[in-house]
C-alpha cells in the first residue's frame, strides 16, 4: 500500500482561486500462514459453468459487475458467515491463468461492463489479454465476495482497458528508485524513510502506487535478513532518521514472526522512535488481524498502524472487528484514502466512510489524489474535485473525521497538502522537499463524464 510520510502545511480551498529496489529473495515464508494454502498454488483451469450469484446491496444487478473468475477450491477455504454480505467469506484467491488460450478465455469473461458500453468491448479482447498479461489480477475470496456485492469495490480490483493509456507517465512516477540509499529503503525526507518489506499483497488494487512491483511478470521479493541488516546498519549511520514506514506490497502477508522481527529490529536501530506498519489487511483480509499478532505488535514501543479504506462498503463487520482489535490493544490507527473517479469522488460517500472510521477510533489521516503513475490515470479526478469535497467537509465533518487532502508530486518532490500558496499562477505545486514548483500531470484534469 502507499505511504504518508510527509511534512506538509495546512490546507485551504483558497488555492482553487489561482489561475489555471533491488529485488532479493528471502528464505522466510512470504505468506502469513504457516503452510502454503491452496490459493498460492497453481489454479485449476477456468470453469465454463456459470456461478450462482448472490443479491448485492441496494438491489444492484450483479451480472454487469462480476466477471466469471475461476472458483476457489472449497478445500482451500475456511468459510465464515458475514451478515454484511449474506454469504460465506473464504480466505484465499484464484489467480487468472497464464496459459495463452485460458488467458484469452479469461479476458472474454472480464468484459468490464461496469465501466464500458458493451458494444465498445466487442473488438477489444486482444487488448484485454494484453492488459491481463501486463497487470495481472489477484483477488482473494474475501474481496471477490465483497466486489460481487458492491460495484464501487469491484472497480478497485477488476481490470480496465484504460490502464493501457499512459499519458506520458512512468512506472516510477515518484522517483522512488532514485531515492533508495540501500536496497528496499526509500528516503525522501530528512527524518523518515519507507522500507519495502515485500512485493506481495492480499489483492492487487488497480490504482496501486507500486504497480511496477507486480507488472509484466516482475519477480516477487521479500525482505531478507541480509537486506534487513543493511537497513539497520544504515539507520545506525543516519540518526536523523527517526520514523520508518513498513510497507510493500503489504507487510502482513508475511508470517507473525517475520513481521514482529522486522518491526522490532527497525525500532531498536539508530535513533528510530516510531514505526508505522502500513497494511490494507483490515480492508482486504481482516482475518489476518489476529489476537496473537495484535498482542505482539502492541508491545513494540512507538508502533502505529496505518490502514487504507476507500469506500464505506469495505467497512464490513469483519473489517470493523479487525480495527477494534487493533485499537483495543492500544495501537493507534490511522487511515489513508485515495480519491478515485467513479468509486468515491462524491462528498456523501467519503463522509460516510470518514465518520464511521472516526466512530471506530480510527483517524482519517490523508485523502490522496491519484499518483502520477502509468496505468492509473483513469482514476484521476483532478484537484478541483477534491477541493470541492473538502469545502463540503468544512461544514459537515468534525476535525476527528477530517483528513488532509494531498497530492504527491513527480520527480520525488514529495507530498503537498493544499494551502493558499500551494499552487502558483501557472498551476504548479510547491514541493515540500525543495520548495520548488513542480507540475503534476494529472492534477488539472476535469470530469469528462465518462
Amino acid at each position: 500500500m502507499r505511504n504518508s510520510s510527509t511534512s506538509t502545511p495546512s490546507t485551504s480551498r483558497a488555492c482553487r482561486r489561482t489561475s489555471s529496489p533491488a529485488r532479493e529473495s528471502s528464505n522466510c515464508s512470504p505468506i502469513w500462514k504457516t503452510s502454503s494454502p491452496e490459493w498460492l498454488r497453481s489454479p485449476e483451469p477456468p470453469q465454463n459453468s456459470p456461478r450462482k450469484q448472490t443479491s448485492p446491496r441496494r438491489n444492484t444487478k450483479l451480472t454487469a459487475f462480476s466477471p466469471n473468475f475461476p472458483p476457489t477450491p472449497e478445500s482451500a477455504t475456511t468459510p465464515s458467515k458475514s451478515p454484511a454480505h449474506g454469504m460465506p467469506l473464504k480466505a484465499g484467491f484464484t489467480p487468472l491463468p497464464s496459459n495463452p488460450a485460458e488467458l484469452t478465455e479469461a479476458a472474454r469473461a472480464c468484459r468490464l461492463r461496469f465501466s464500458f458500453n458493451e458494444d465498445k468491448m466487442t473488438d477489444h479482447e486482444d487488448k484485454m489479454t494484453e492488459l491481463l498479461r501486463r497487470y495481472p489480477v489477484k483477488l482473494n475470496s474475501y474481496c471477490k465476495a465483497l466486489a460481487e456485492q458492491s460495484p464501487a469495490v469491484a472497480k478497485l480490483y477488476l481490470p480496465d482497458l484504460r490502464e493501457l493509456d499512459n499519458p506520458g507517465l512512468s512506472s516510477d512516477g515518484l522517483a522512488e528508485l532514485e531515492q533508495s540509499p540501500v536496497p528496499n529503503l526509500i528516503r525522501r525526507y530528512r527524518d523518515r524513510a519507507v522500507l519495502l518489506t515485500t512485493s506481495e499483497c492480499f489483492a492487487r488494487c488497480r490504482f496501486c502506487l507500486r504497480k511496477r512491483l507486480w507488472a509484466d511478470g516482475a519477480s516477487h521479493f521479500t525482505l531478507s535478513d541480509e537486506n534487513l541488516d543493511a537497513v539497520c546498519a544504515w539507520l545506525d549511520r543516519n540518526p536523523e532518521v527517526d520514523d520508518i514506514l513498513l510497507s510493500g506490497g503489504d507487510p502482513l502477508v508475511m508470517n507473525d514472526d517475520r513481521v514482529v522481527k522486522i518491526a522490532s529490529r527497525i525500532r531498536s536501530s539508530g535513533n528510530v522512535q516510531t514505526v508505522r506498519v502500513c497494511s490494507r489487511a483490515p480492508a482486504v483480509e481482516p482475518a489476518r488481524i489476529t489476537e496473537k499478532l495484535t498482542a505482539r505488535l502492541s508491545v513494540i514501543d512507538g508502533l502505529w498502524f496505518v490502514t487504507h479504506f476507500d469506500h464505506p462498503d469495505e467497512l464490513t463487520p469483519e473489517a470493523e472487528t479487525a480495527l477494534k482489535r487493533l485499537v483495543s490493544h492500544g495501537i493507534p490507527v490511522l487511515d489513508q484514502t485515495v480519491l478515485l473517479k467513479g468509486v468515491n469522488d462524491d462528498a456523501e460517500t467519503l463522509r460516510r466512510l470518514f465518520k464511521r472510521l472516526a466512530a471506530l477510533r480510527v483517524k482519517p489521516h490523508y485523502l490522496f489524489h491519484i499518483d502520477p503513475i502509468e496505468g492509473v490515470s483513469h482514476f484521476a479526478t483532478g484537484v478541483e474535485r477534491g477541493l470541492e469535497i473538502l469545502e463540503d467537509f468544512r461544514y459537515t465533518l468534525s476535525s476527528l473525521a477530517l483528513p488532509m487532502f494531498a497530492i504527491d508530486l513527480p520527480e520525488g518532490a514529495g507530498k503537498v497538502v493544499l494551502t493558499p500558496d500551494c499552487r502558483d499562477a501557472d498551476g504548479r505545486y510547491r514541493s515540500s522537499v525543495t520548495g520548488k514548483y513542480i507540475r503534476h500531470p494529472l492534477a488539472d484534469l476535469t470530469d469528462t463524464g465518462e
